[in-house]
């Protein structure tokens, strides 16, 4: 009998082992393999290794999570908390989560209307008391309600935030609304009739925060913590702003596109509602973890099944992910200055990735991460498109350069001609991207896998560029 026991437990042993080294063997994979947005026809297929990416990013700091049968099959971290400081970055090192903080409030809400505490459809001034937003003709007819501040069709204004230096004063969330000194941002007000169509408004998320505040009486990430982040063992993470010092030791700085360390280490985002988290890979795979388990078994500790499948799949409620379709992916990306993070959660499969950097440039980066994973664990998606590059003349180039914007937009495109490609240059953070023609007028961008097309008058003028939904116009050049 016992050297059956004996024998049983040695195949445990083995298996145990053999097992951790496959696991071993696709984690190196992964940091040797990631891949490009686009491979271009003709030429070797471009795979880089992760530490070479870093230093090409100039991104000093990357943490991973990935899921596998259903769980956290591993975790890992890599280079330093800041380009000054030499201490090394770990699977508890805190990052932002910028906008991936609005698929965990959305959650909150979802649990609050469980509670009886909201209904996510009625009038959100029921629920405002110390603001309101106030009546416009947009608002008529339809009233702003909270499933449209959550879901982006609320019509409200105000996309994003870029937070507060170090010592800066910090506004109140009612200075942050009616865009009062010392707000850095605009008022959120009504700018289209609610649910005629998407519009990021990271302000709506503001007015959230403010409602839940009102309703319950006690701090935004207070009630979060209770009621999302601790019953989703997310016990790393906080939504408290500024961030509390006994945190600053474990949080990554942020870096700009030259890979230099903001003044002050980070931003303080007291927006904490659309961007306002702080946390690890980890704790964000925990919470996908536990929307999969709701779905597939009814796990309640957060939402119920039904709640869940409501949450993530309701015709009505697309816009709290950038993608979530069951067979392609929950998808989620955040960016706040310094910091990029990324989310992809196959429910179908038990499979799943997260990665966190502390760079200007990390969203290239953590993609480049998540494709190289896709090839590794024979994901459809997302993979490499192909494209074909052709050659233009250099006057046809040379029409292209100048600078792009658009009235009201606080930042422009500026466009370059370097050899046989084109150079993009984003004011708003002095992120570059190299350009490629696939045709006279369309040209791509191997690293991120965006389109600019050319737009041009009868004439043949360069009038602007498309990229995705924006349209920006060509401005005159100095002295014209």
């Amino acid at each position: 009998m016992k050297t059956r026991f004996l024998l049983v437990l040695t195949c445990l042993q083995a298996g145990a082992a053999y097992s951790q080294d496959i696991i071993s063997q696709k984690t190196q994979q992964v940091e040797t393999g990631l891949l490009p947005a686009v491979y271009i026809e003709g030429r070797p297929h471009a795979v880089y290794k992760l530490a070479d990416r870093m230093a090409h990013y100039k991104v000093p700091a990357v943490s991973i999570a990935f899921i596998n049968h259903g769980r956290i099959e591993w975790a890992k971290a890599y280079g330093y908390l800041s380009e000054e400081q030499q201490v090394k970055a770990d699977t508890l090192t805190l990052f932002q989560a910028a906008s991936i903080s609005k698929p965990i409030t959305s959650a909150l809400l979802y649990k609050l209307a469980a509670q009886g505490n909201v209904a996510l459809d009625e009038d959100v001034n029921k629920y405002l008391r110390n603001w309101k937003l106030k009546p416009s003709p947009f608002t008529a007819k339809k009233p702003v309600t909270l499933r449209g501040l959550l879901t982006h069709t609320a019509g409200l204004s105000v996309e994003g935030f870029h937070g507060y230096a170090q010592g800066s004063p910090l506004p109140t969330t009612v200075q942050i609304l009616n865009g009062e000194p010392p707000a850095n941002s605009a008022p959120v007000v009504s700018i289209a009739e609610p649910g005629t169509g998407y519009r990021a408004s990271g302000g709506g998320y503001v007015v959230v925060k403010q409602a839940v505040e009102d309703v319950t009486s006690h701090p935004f990430a207070t009630v979060i913590k209770d009621l999302v982040l601790k019953p989703a063992g997310m016990v790393h993470s906080t939504y408290e702003q500024p961030l509390p010092p006994q945190f600053h030791q474990q949080a990554a700085a942020a870096h700009d596109v030259n890979g230099h360390m903001l003044p002050g280490r980070w931003h303080t985002m007291p927006e904490v509602a659309p961007d306002g988290l702080w946390t690890t890979p980890a704790d964000l795979a925990r919470f996908l973890l536990t929307l999969t388990q709701s779905l597939e078994d009814g796990y309640d500790a957060l939402l119920t099944q039904e709640q869940t499948r409501e949450m993530l799949y309701a015709r009505e409620n697309m816009g709290m992910w950038q993608h979530r379709d069951p067979s392609h992916g929950w998808y989620g990306s955040g960016h706040n200055d310094g910091y990029n993070a990324e989310m992809l959660m196959f429910p179908d499969k038990g499979q799943g990735i997260v990665v966190m950097t502390n760079g200007d440039y990390g969203r290239r980066l953590s993609n480049e991460i998540i494709r190289g994973a896709a090839r590794v664990y024979h994901w459809e998606r997302p993979r490499p498109a192909t494209q074909t590059v052709i050659k233009l003349d250099a006057q046809t180039l040379q029409d292209y350069a100048g600078t792009y914007g658009m009235e009201g937009l606080p930042y422009h495109v500026k466009i370059a001609v370097e050899g046989d490609h084109l150079r993009a240059t984003l004011t708003l953070d002095n992120t570059e991207s190299v350009l490629y023609p696939a045709s006279k007028e369309r040209f791509f961008s191997p690293e991120e896998g965006r389109e600019v097309t050319f737009l041009t008058a009868e004439d043949g003028t360069v009038t602007g560029l498309a990229a995705g939904p924006a349209r920006l116009q060509k401005m005159p050049a100095a002295g014209k």
